[in-house]
């Protein structure tokens, strides 16, 4: 078995990967977002569409217009998503501190 410090700072790349894997995918998903808002702002469609929403054993649908869309966008882009991701991270780094327990608690019982 290797050392602690050596199995700690494993862990520790790999959380900070993950947060930078995080990070990424913001700033990679952020400019297709804010370019879907600005195409909704721009419409002039007054009428529902149908967009796919998931259901249990039948295709299912939720009706919004182009404005209510743009709301859903700008909600996102400026909130949500990343209050997703701040989760998501939170949660990535109590898995890690559950680890880093884990070696150290458990070799010194086996």
């Amino acid at each position: 078995m290797k050392p602690l410090p050596y199995r700690i700072a494993k862990l520790q790349n790999a959380i900070v990967r993950e947060l930078n894997n995080i990070h990424i995918f913001i700033r990679q998903a952020l400019p297709l977002l804010e370019d879907a808002r600005a195409t909704h702002a721009a419409s002039t469609h007054k009428k529902d569409r149908r967009y796919y929403v998931p259901s249990v054993g039948r295709t299912k649908f939720a009706k919004r217009t182009d404005h209510e869309l743009r709301q859903i966008y700008e909600l996102f882009t400026a909130e949500r998503l990343y209050e997703s991701f701040l989760i998501t991270g939170i949660a990535e780094f109590e898995t890690f501190l559950a680890r880093v327990l884990r070696e150290v608690i458990l070799p010194s019982y086996l």
